[in-house]
């Protein structure tokens, strides 16, 4: 399995513990690039700063985004924002808004290296809860780990002294330990566990989604799905680029998140289908509309799947034969993931690899 090493920079800047409550609510402004800064990169550390905030804060905590705030305070309003480094600036923007703090940032560049520096204020007296600053490689591996780093240093120090860390959500999944394999992933949703060395999935109410925590942005995912009980035309998933953002149609981490990814859908009864999901829509990557397709290739027992996906080049292999492959550079980064999608269907996934390309 493959494991992120990175080196860092870090500074922090905070101020004394809050006696107060830590807020219920918060608006996150889209980051203000500085220097030669992509305004694409920029939107996509927006969409991770969302998804690694509102995993930090919990689902007791409501994390607003720019789609929300367009739907709020209309595009105008919300394009001014991109301006917004100050706290003047973000106390306004909040009180239109209605909620109790307000998160904005800068990113930078310096050399080859990327600074995101983040602000966190409450609402009602312009006070500063905390301040960050990270700095890490200027590569596309770093951006998601860099992002998680920084929300979470920014959210610990904020919290009131004394109080207990906010916990993530937890479906049931055992405990994980040194040899356990679950423990390089995060349970979204369903029910997953470990039995002789092998990562069990059935779904809940919405599914089953398992996401690994790290990846590189070009990788080769390989994994061995096998089917245990239920019906077997029932579909699973396996996954790669994947993200999760708050809102959406899912009920991933306690109902504040959705889902996009690439998915390769299939059944042990021979169907399959090849989708893209963003923001909270799915399409048909694969060519046989609006039917799912059947291959001889995909056994009723268990399938040795493997995912290549290279720049915007995708390949898709089932028990050694390429079924599909096609050039999409939608999303252009993040890490493979498991789906169930039928409650009492089991589903047993054994040596997993993720090799970088």
């Amino acid at each position: 399995m493959w494991f992120m090493l990175a080196t860092l920079v870090v500074s922090v800047f905070s101020s004394n513990a809050h006696s107060a409550e830590p807020p219920k609510s918060v608006a996150v402004l889209p980051l203000r690039s500085k220097g030669k800064i992509d305004r694409e990169l920029a939107n996509v550390l927006d969409d991770l700063l969302l998804s690694s905030l509102q995993r930090a804060l919990g689902g007791s905590t409501r994390v607003l985004g720019q789609t929300d705030m367009d739907a709020m305070l209309g595009f105008e309003k919300t394009k001014d924002s991109l301006g917004c480094d100050s706290v003047s600036c973000a106390v306004e923007i909040g009180g239109a808004l209605g909620v109790e703090s307000l998160l904005y940032g800068t990113l930078s560049k310096l050399g080859k290296s990327y600074v995101l520096t983040l602000s966190w204020i409450r609402q009602g007296d312009a006070s500063v809860l905390n301040r960050h600053s990270e700095t890490f490689a200027a590569s596309d591996e770093e951006l998601a780990p860099g992002v998680s780093r920084a929300v979470a240093a920014l959210t610990k120090t904020a919290a009131p002294a004394g109080a207990p860390a906010v916990p993530a959500a937890t479906p049931t999944v055992a405990a994980p330990d040194a040899k356990d394999p679950l423990a390089a992933w995060e349970v979204l949703n369903g029910t997953w566990y470990v039995a002789d060395g092998a990562i069990y999935g059935t779904a809940g109410d919405s599914g089953g989604h398992l996401m690994l925590k790290d990846a590189p942005r070009d990788y080769r995912l390989s994994v061995t799905v096998q089917y245990v009980n239920g019906d077997p035309g029932a579909t699973l998933g396996v996954g790669w680029r994947s993200m999760v953002f708050p809102g959406g149609p899912k009920t991933l981490r306690n109902g504040t998140s959705g889902l996009q990814c690439y998915g390769f859908n299939f059944a042990f009864s021979g169907i399959w289908r090849v989708f893209r999901g963003s923001g909270g829509n799915w399409f048909a990557v694969s060519s046989n509309e609006p039917k799912w397709a059947i291959s001889p290739l995909i056994k009723q027992d268990k399938n040795r799947v493997v995912i290549e996906v290279r720049g915007s080049e995708h390949k898709i292999t089932v028990n050694g034969t390429e079924i599909f492959k096609f050039s999409d550079a939608s999303l252009p980064f993040g890490p493979p993931l498991f789906a169930t999608h039928f409650a009492g269907n089991v589903v047993r996934f054994s040596d997993v690899k993720v090799e970088p390309l």
